[in-house]
């Protein structure tokens, strides 16, 4: 009876993990794709600052991003190349007092300029 009762509370945390922590990733994803896409669509187009700026309030108000502003992103423009950082972390309430801060920093995406 207490190995069962271990093994339901092990499955009750298990549970609100994934559903505490899982849609962070599923944003984390969508934050990937949309500043490595734009990464390279700048680099093919040409966009400036303010061009790249613009579509990123456009792709994260299209996708439902509320984990950051287009404003976090970092944007480096040189003559070769256009460099967009979206690290960042997320600060998430988990239980009572407790907070899991989850950290993304593998968002460095480089183009370069045709």
């Amino acid at each position: 009876m207490k190995s069962k009762l271990g093994l339901l509370l092990i499955g009750i945390f298990i549970g609100l993990c994934a559903i505490k922590i899982g849609p962070v990733y599923m944003s984390s994803f969508t934050v990937s794709s949309i500043v490595e896409d734009l990464a390279t669509e700048a680099a093919t187009k040409g966009y400036d600052r303010r061009g790249i700026n613009e579509r990123l309030v456009k792709r994260f108000g299209t996708n439902g991003v509320t984990a950051l502003s287009p404003k976090d992103i970092s944007i480096q423009l040189s003559d070769d190349e256009v460099i967009l950082n979206g690290n960042y972390e997320q600060r998430i309430p988990f239980v009572f007092n407790i907070d899991v801060v989850v950290r993304f920093e593998n968002n460095i995406f480089t183009a370069a300029i045709n």
